[in-house]
């Protein structure tokens, strides 16, 4: 691919609204690895901007991993599965814009609320769902007559008023099926380990998660356009100032008109969430900066102690001693990149994790590790209180790789942080044999 000179001046809002982009983050390939290396090569100035684009669009939870229900039965039989199943939350710096966003689009969200006062269209939640772990094609139900299944990822579209397409990502092959008269819905099945892309009859883009079901009308020319969500999907809304855009789902409605945003809602987890990416909603005034300090403390607007996420490219939380070289094997590391030494202990080396604890309690500790072929026997981790520092040996023997990822979420161990910055985790290439990869580490609050 060649390097288009636009990337050189890009904002984290260019790249998140850029195709590419989304399609790499979404639907990564070699290829597209390959690109956005050639890209930061061509433009490393760039570096920071796409860093900040890649959290953010992540920060929407949109789960590169997905399991079957065999997986993950195995995964909950130790402390890596929760962070598969549910996904770890992933605790951004957000710049006031997207901050606002997502301030502003959850003030415009409450559990099943009706917010024209009208009825909403309840027909899409009538039909009973289909377990997903029993199913391993990709299928469109077309009504209740008709199913087309596929084998693999799908991109569907309509191509006429009274057809649609079915598109195999992988052999490129096409189906097309006529829709009748008497049809008013379809239904998109999106097992464990598929993904799907969706274009609505308005021109609205949806990109679906695995494990997900979407059900969406034949017809959308009515005064209101709506579908409905059970799992996860990033969803690019046509705009429509006359006809809002409801995303139904178990927990809470969504209106819009025209705007960008994520949707996590799976029926059988507590935590749902919605993050909005484009500014698309017209929205009272408020105090940003207030809201801001509100969401750093209580992020999901719940009371609960917000995890903290340091990842190795979090300049402000981050400390290196000795020189460390990037790795944008986006397979393996979390996030756009993660830092390797291969001195073999020559000369110490370290990175520090400083979280910014702003509640006094237990935490515990993962940090991700990226499985590299030529990795180091053990990784030498400290972890500091800010009384007592414990010295850990993390053996990559150990270390169980589940699912569609080269790397994995590794318990450290449970400590009781005070507030402030005085605690850190710190990753070195101390008693390494090989090569030492340093990557996010997440603190976690113990529930009481």
């Amino acid at each position: 691919m060649t390097i288009d000179i636009k990337y050189e001046n890009y904002s984290v809002k260019d790249f998140l609204e850029d195709d590419l982009f989304l399609q790499w983050q979404l639907a990564p390939t070699e290829t597209l690895d390959e690109f956005w290396k050639q890209v930061l090569q061509q433009y490393p100035h760039q570096e920071a901007n796409l860093s900040d684009a890649v959290r953010t669009l992540h920060s929407v939870t949109i789960n590169h991993v997905s399991l079957s229900r065999r997986e993950e039965d195995k995964m909950l039989q130790n402390i890596y599965a929760r962070y598969r199943r549910h996904r770890v939350r992933r605790f951004i710096y957000w710049s006031t814009s997207v901050a606002a966003s997502l301030i502003l689009l959850f003030l415009l969200v409450s559990p099943l609320r009706d917010f024209t006062g009208e009825k909403v269209n309840v027909m899409l939640t009538d039909v009973q769902s289909v377990r997903l772990d029993t199913i391993q094609d990709v299928q469109l139900i077309i009504g209740e007559k008709k199913t087309i299944a596929m084998a693999e990822d799908a991109d569907i579209s309509w191509t006429k008023e009274d057809e649609i397409e079915v598109n195999g990502r992988s052999s490129n092959s096409t189906y097309k099926s006529r829709i009748d008269a008497d049809v008013t819905y379809s239904t998109l099945l999106v097992p464990y380990g598929k993904r799907s892309f969706l274009t609505l009859r308005d021109g609205t883009k949806v990109w679906i998660n695995s494990g997900t079901e979407v059900r969406f009308p034949v017809n959308m020319e009515g005064k209101e356009r709506s579908i409905y969500v059970d799992g996860e999907i990033y969803i690019e809304v046509a705009k429509d100032k006359e006809r809002p855009f409801y995303v139904h789902t178990s927990g809470f409605d969504v209106r819009v008109y025209g705007t960008k945003f994520n949707v996590t809602s799976y029926k059988a987890d507590k935590e749902k969430s919605v993050v909005l990416v484009d500014n698309g909603i017209d929205v009272q005034d408020v105090d940003i900066a207030r809201l801001q300090e509100v969401l750093k403390t209580d992020p999901l607007s719940d009371g609960s102690v917000p995890e903290i996420l340091v990842d190795n490219d979090d300049k402000s939380c981050v400390e290196l001693n000795g020189v460390w070289n990037f790795n944008f094997d986006t397979y393996r590391g979390y996030g756009l990149n993660f830092l390797v030494d291969d001195s073999k202990g020559d000369t110490l080396k370290t990175v520090k994790y400083i979280p910014d604890v702003q509640v006094v309690g237990e935490y515990e500790v993962y940090m991700f590790f990226p499985r590299l072929e030529s990795a180091a026997t053990y990784t030498s981790v400290g972890v500091y209180d800010g009384k007592n520092m414990e010295e850990k040996q993390i053996y990559k023997d150990d270390v169980e790789v589940v699912g569609q990822t080269g790397g994995e979420w590794v318990y450290v161990g449970k400590y009781t942080l005070a507030k402030g910055r005085d605690a850190y985790v710190e990753i070195s290439n101390k008693g390494a044999d090989n090569v030492v990869a340093a990557d996010a580490v997440l603190f976690r609050p113990v529930k009481k």
